[in-house]
């Protein structure tokens, strides 16, 4: 068999209907109630991740560096310490943030928050954005949005959930550095996820509007507690 091509005298272009997609409305294309899940998910996600972010940061710089946990009286764990304040706010909504001023959020005087604040601040359940208190919002926002999430999606929550359960029964801080290292994996997972598997409709817009907002207000938040005009001469006494 052979093809057989018929040449035209003039160039000719193939022309179709053109298509005009209608203009979508947010009001109506996603429900409030789906779409404050999928903010919050956003959100709480952001928090668990910066969470293990900032303890795994200073855990790390203690760890290479063991003098400074007792050097200038313990000064630059007291400063680093203090960007883990965000943890003890309960989460607030764009209106209550305070835009109109920025200072730093620890006045002298305020006291250092102890080097225990490292562990606390991933299992213990009382301080409201802990890891483990941000895993449970987050897996609690997500039950209003499953239907609009991914078989994969699913699972990795189902891990999430896991993690939760295994970070309250962990004693040992080794066990809990070690499943706080793996529940940042699957957070990853999950904004890999969205990132790649959601179409870019009103759910995906909400859920990254949530989690760009979260890490731009503690991006400003940490800077606040660990920026300073003029260093402390002892600490700035440990980076010479």
């Amino acid at each position: 068999r052979k093809d057989v091509w018929a040449l035209a005298a003039t160039p000719h272009r193939l022309a179709g209907p053109v298509l005009t997609l209608p203009q979508i409305d947010l009001g109506t294309s996603l429900p409030s109630r789906n779409a404050e899940a999928l903010y919050w998910m956003g959100r709480h996600a952001e928090a668990a991740e910066t969470a293990i972010r900032v303890v795994q940061t200073i855990s790390a710089e203690l760890g290479e560096t063991p003098e400074l946990a007792t050097d200038a009286g313990g000064a630059w764990v007291a400063m680093f310490s203090a960007s883990l304040r965000w943890t003890f706010e309960a989460p607030r909504t764009p209106g209550e943030f305070p835009v109109h001023r920025a200072r730093r959020a620890t006045a002298p005087g305020d006291g250092a928050l102890p080097p225990p604040i490292l562990r606390r601040v991933l299992v213990d359940d009382s301080i409201p954005r802990s890891l483990v208190g941000s895993l449970a919002e987050l897996l609690d926002a997500s039950l209003s949005a499953r239907e609009l999430v991914s078989t994969h999606t699913g699972q990795v929550l189902a891990m999430l959930e896991d993690r939760l359960d295994a970070l309250r029964s962990a004693s040992s801080p080794a066990e809990i550095e070690e499943i706080a290292g793996a529940t940042l994996i699957n957070l990853m997972a999950l904004v890999g996820l969205s990132a790649e598997s959601m179409v870019r409709d009103p759910g995906y817009l909400v859920s990254d509007i949530g989690r760009r907002l979260e890490r731009a207000r503690l991006l400003v938040r940490i800077l606040l507690e660990t920026l300073v005009p003029v260093p402390d001469p002892d600490i700035a006494g440990l980076t010479h």
